[in-house]
């Protein structure tokens, strides 16, 4: 209701009885940003992920401004690159869904393996609608809920990337 009336009005959902289906009910009516209070360990580490939601409205512009110019000749291949330091991955989701986009969005999360390895999502979009996520051996909307908890690392859109199989069927916007 908040984005139908003031589309710029940022929006973060604070719950402390996070689920995977509000997880994506939030993002569905596009949240900014989901935030499991149960893990944020005081009140004072809440304020650098309001401030982040903040910033991240301009960064978002800039993201469908530049998603807009590449996208000028749908049959080309274009990259987009961000951190999820900056943006929310709910922000970057909303975005893809909402220009349409049939596309790859991979993030990585830096030093989250032991010996210091990456660990690596990756979601897939058809015309605007998620179809296929996957980390390690999560699948689906597992896997999305699994995402929606990383809070940086870097991320990389490839659009006209076509998903290797369909583990989402729920409409996402």
């Amino acid at each position: 209701l908040v984005k139908e009336r003031s589309p710029e009005t940022a929006v973060i959902v604070v719950t402390g009885y996070a689920t995977l289906e509000s997880a994506i009910e939030a993002m569905r009516w596009g949240a900014d940003d989901y935030i499991n209070i149960n893990k944020v360990k005081s009140i004072t580490k809440l304020l650098p992920l309001v401030e982040k939601a903040l910033k991240s409205r301009k960064l978002r512009q800039q993201f469908i401004e530049t998603i807009k110019q590449q996208a000028v000749d749908k049959m080309v291949s274009t990259t987009v690159s961000g951190n999820l330091r900056d943006m929310s991955l709910t922000s970057v989701v909303n975005i893809i869904c909402t220009e349409m986009k049939s596309a790859r969005l991979v993030i990585r999360q830096p030093n989250s393996m032991p010996g210091g390895g990456k660990r690596e999502g990756v979601i897939f979009f058809e015309n605007g609608q998620i179809v296929h996520a996957v980390v390690g051996s999560l699948r689906g909307a597992e896997a999305i809920y699994e995402l929606l908890g990383w809070d940086e690392g870097p991320f990389q859109m490839e659009s006209n990337v076509v998903a290797p199989r369909q583990t989402i069927t729920v409409p996402w916007t």
